[in-house]
């Protein structure tokens, strides 16, 4: 396999930044790596409050009340999702630059 493709590979399948750090683009694959894990951690840090809040809303009888369970999840899960559009797309986006970056920088051959 051309290295190019490895380091697409690498960013694409492994986590954004690791085809530039195998190329040794050191700075770009240092950024692609922190913007991707702060987007990550946002995203994380949505989803475990929307959750808690879900948690919070339960009733606190001796007996659990599926339905009321079943339409606390749905509402909360169609909260969650709307919420993350905005923070998924650029995840993706970052993705895929680092992805294109990685095979364009290994197809320059500047080590």
């Amino acid at each position: 396999m051309n290295k190019p493709m490895k380091a697409a590979l690498l960013s694409g399948l492994v986590f954004p930044g690791v085809g530039q750090v195998y190329l040794k683009r050191y700075a770009r694959g240092l950024i692609m790596m922190l913007l991707s894990m702060v987007l990550l951690i946002v995203i994380v840090v949505k989803v475990l409050a929307a959750a808690l809040e879900a948690v919070g809303t339960l009733p606190v009888s001796g007996q659990p009340d599926m339905s009321a369970i079943s339409n606390i999840a749905a509402s909360s899960s169609a909260k969650i999702i709307g919420g993350l559009g905005l923070l998924f797309y650029p995840l993706l986006a970052c993705w895929i630059v680092s992805i294109i970056d990685a095979y364009r920088a290994g197809k320059d051959g500047k080590d």
